[in-house]
Parts: C-alpha cells; structure tokens; sequence
C-alpha cells in the first residue's frame, strides 16, 4: 500500500510510541503528516463520547 501510494522516497521505521497498532507517515519536504493509528482512533472516539454522551460519574 505505502509504495502504490507514495511516490517520493520513504524509509519505514519502528516506533515504541504506537502501542495498539497501525501507522504514522511523515512526508517532510511536502509537510505531510498522516496519522493512521489506532491509538489516535481510539482517543478520538473517547473523546467524542466524553463530549457526547451526557453520561457522568458519581462518587
């Protein structure tokens, strides 16, 4: 998928930071950056529903 969709050169590396899986491409000279990741996905999603929900938490 990367090298059908990205003509310029790239270099792919391991990263510690994405802990539930998927991708992050930097395209540096275009100012790209392209954050597919689940975790950013998830956070998203949670934030949205904290937002959303009109649920809360009692104590």
């Amino acid at each position: 998928m990367i090298q059908q969709t990205i003509t310029s050169d790239y270099e792919i590396e391991k990263t510690t930071h994405i802990h539930l899986g998927g991708f992050e491409a930097f395209i540096v000279k275009d100012g790209v950056e392209i954050d597919e990741t689940i975790d950013t996905k998830l956070k998203e999603r949670k934030d949205w529903f904290f937002k959303n929900s009109k649920l809360f938490i009692r104590k």
